[in-house]
This record gives C-alpha cells, structure tokens and sequence, in this order.
C-alpha cells in the first residue's frame, strides 16, 4: 500500500508539483472519487489493481496536463459539502471560508444577502443553507450560473440565481452585499502557478488597473444604492490589499470598517457600514 501512494505522489513531485500539494492530491483521489475512506488508507488497506489504474489516469493527467485536480475530477469538497466545478468557475479555497464565517455574524434568517461573482456559488450557496435567509447572487459569466444553479439544486438549497454585470440588472435593496472579486492585475499573469493562469477563468481572476482594486472601487461606489440602512459590504482580499480596500470605504463614507486575518495572518477579509 505503502508503495502505490509513493508511486503515484512520485509521479506529481517529479512534474514540479510540490511534495506536499502531491501527497494531499493523491488522498482526494483516494478517498473522494474511489471512495475509499480515510480510514482505509491509514490501516493500509488493499488497493486492487481497477482502482489503481484510474487513480494512475488521474494522476498521469494531472502531472502532465497541468490542469486543477479538481477540475479533472470536475467536483471539489468545500466547508464538507460536494461542490461541481468546472473551467469557468474559480476552484473554491480555504480563505473563502474565512469571507463566510464572517458573513454569518452579519445576517440573520430575515436578512436579504446579494452576492456578486458567484462563480461556482459556494458563497451564496454556504449563506444560504448555514442562515436560510434569502440569497440573490448574480454573475457575468451565462455558464458559471449553471454550474452555481446545479450545485444550488445538489446541496438543495434556495439561491436566486441571474446573469448581471455588477449591479446591472439588480432591482432590490440588501442588508448585506458580499463579493470575491477579481483582484490580480493582468501584469501579474505571468507570476502564477501554472494552473492558475492556465486553467483558471480570466475573467474571475483579473483586473485591468495596477493595483486589483477595479472591482472593489466600482461595488463600493454604487453599493450605496442597493442596500438598506446599516447594510454591510464584505470582500475576500488579496494579498497586502486591505490598506487599498479601505481607503475606498473611508473615500466613500463608509463606516465600522474591520478587517479580519486567516489562518497566516494576512487580512483576507474586509467589511463596512453604511
């Protein structure tokens, strides 16, 4: 047993996959697509040879593809719920978590939460079943919308879902309005992984301005009009972010602006008051 993951971790380490990325990756394949449970693989459990081979598969594309593990298998675990994904949703990851949590000591069942980039949904989606209150979430994106409609009707949850360029075809008026915007400049491309750049939608990941600030400036400057009094904002951050973010809010008369850190103590979040 101990001997298959070694060959198959192997296979991802010698394609420039670090050790620790390759050694998780081959547990997801293990334990989600094969089924197999954790359990199993720690008691060394036999692997029979069907379902090495299509772990082998897996890993082979992976290692010369270069494509998202989770876009190969096409579903990912976030927050312990199956998500759907695809080549036009961003993969879901940790620090969205910390934007969730956040939200979630913001609202209430009666709260009307508006969503911008939804993506794949997981936020609007986690809102939604977490709180039961009702969920707008919009996107730019016609085929992201039916990856977020599908993970909606999967995990069974109640997420008014459209197409709209920002605030374009919103018509209501929200206690809360919640984004991961894009908000690495074009002229980082060529900075990031390869599965990033590569596999990843543009269109999720980039801004046209130096600093990745385009999409906050332009959901704070017209968020005013579509929340209620005491609404909040909230944004997933980039890295050294929150200082730019904030001075928009305070630009913009904003109020009770926090920031919150994730797990490496970099400010990953950021909200403000009306």
């Amino acid at each position: 047993m101990n001997e298959i993951l070694k060959e198959l971790k192997n296979i991802l380490i010698e394609n420039n996959i670090d050790k620790n990325e390759a050694a998780a990756e081959v547990d997801f394949i293990l334990k989600y697509l094969l089924n197999i449970k954790y359990e199993d693989i720690i008691l060394q459990k036999k692997i029979n040879n069907k379902i090495f081979d299509k772990a082998y598969k897996i890993v082979k594309k992976r290692a010369f593809t270069k494509k998202p593990l989770m876009q190969i298998l096409g579903f990912t675990i976030f927050m312990n719920n199956k998500f759907k994904v695809s080549k036009d949703t961003l993969i879901p990851r940790v620090e969205t978590e910390l934007l969730i949590r956040t939200c979630e000591n913001l609202i209430s069942q009666n709260s009307k939460v508006l969503e911008i980039g939804c993506g794949s949904g997981i936020i609007s989606i986690m809102l939604n079943k977490i709180k039961n209150c009702k969920v707008d979430s919009c996107d730019i994106s016609i085929e992201a919308l039916k990856i977020a409609k599908l993970n909606s009707k999967n995990l069974q949850t109640n997420v008014n879902f459209f197409y709209s360029d920002l605030f374009k075809n919103v018509n209501s008026k929200y206690d809360l309005i919640v984004s991961n915007p894009p908000y690495i400049p074009l002229t980082l491309k060529n900075y990031l992984q390869e599965e990033v750049k590569n596999f990843e939608p543009h269109i999720a990941l980039f801004t046209n301005d130096n600093l990745g600030v385009e999409y906050y400036q332009k959901i704070i400057k017209n968020a005013f009009n579509y929340l209620l009094p005491g609404g909040f904002v909230a944004f997933e951050l980039g890295i050294n972010q929150a200082e730019l973010v904030k001075k928009i809010f305070i630009k913009n008369n904003y109020k009770n602006i926090q920031t919150f850190n994730d797990l490496n103590n970099i400010a990953r979040v950021i909200i403000a008051q009306i």
